[in-house]
């Protein structure tokens, strides 16, 4: 299905080849959900099922020399789809959202208390989503960053050049020697191709990225160490995710 030249001679034969080779995972997955709905609906689950289709990340094709996923914050990774079926009403929700705001729409619809110290927000709460500044999202892989985007379509992603440690470093410091790695406006630049030049800007985005950052540094918890088993680490290892 996917092995013709795509139209707009962006890329090379050799990325066109894997492109085909990803667009046909994607439609794989697309079959395989439409028949695990299919088989829902035959055993009369799906009317009252509540289904969350999402993806943790996008992935990269050389559009800006890199490839794969992990290590960036530009569209291609980041703008991923999130579609959730709860009754038979239908919302589009326009504004700028997170994966963190699963766990808050899933308390919401289940009639759970949602904690107060949390920055998410559940999706079926518009008048809050439009209250809010932006939305964040970070890389700790290959590259040191972090992004925000607004609720006006601004987005500034920032290198941080080494691990992002408050705990052991001056945040303020941190904050101050940070480099910024792209200025967008998402409303007339959604592929985030042309970078702007804008230093009041970008000064107002990267102290609304500080102020969203201090929020979430005084809401971490604590961790418990444990032992995890043999077993899911060698699974971790066959993903990828452990060498």
């Amino acid at each position: 299905l996917f092995q013709k030249p795509l139209r707009n001679g962006r890329y090379s034969a050799g990325i066109e080849k894997e492109l085909g080779l990803y667009d046909g995972e994607i439609r794989f997955t697309d079959k395989k959900i439409g028949e695990f709905f299919k088989e829902l609906r035959r055993r009369n689950l799906y009317k009252d099922a509540f289904i969350i289709v999402t993806a943790d990340h996008g992935e990269q094709f050389r559009e800006r020399g890199h490839q794969g996923h992990g290590d960036r914050l530009y569209a291609e990774e980041t703008h991923i789809p999130l579609i959730i079926k709860n009754g038979e009403s239908h919302l589009e929700v326009r504004e700028i959202v997170s994966n963190i705001d699963i766990f808050p729409t899933i308390f919401d619809a289940a009639h759970i208390s949602i904690p107060a110290d949390t920055l998410a927000i559940p999706l079926r709460d518009g008048r809050r989503l439009r209250k809010r500044s932006g939305v964040i999202s970070e890389s700790f892989q290959k590259y040191y960053h972090k992004a925000l985007i607004t609720g006006e379509g601004k987005k500034i992603i920032m290198d941080f050049g080494s691990p992002f440690r408050p705990e052991d470093q001056d945040f303020e410091r941190t904050m101050a020697t940070a480099r910024i790695e792209g200025l967008f406006d998402l409303d007339r630049d959604p592929l985030e191709q042309a970078p702007l030049k804008d230093e009041r800007l970008a000064n107002d985005l990267r102290k609304e990225l500080e102020t969203i950052l201090r929020l979430a540094l005084r809401q971490r918890k604590g961790t418990q160490k444990g032992r995890i088993p043999e077993k899911t680490l060698e699974e971790l290892k066959s993903l990828g995710y452990l060498k």
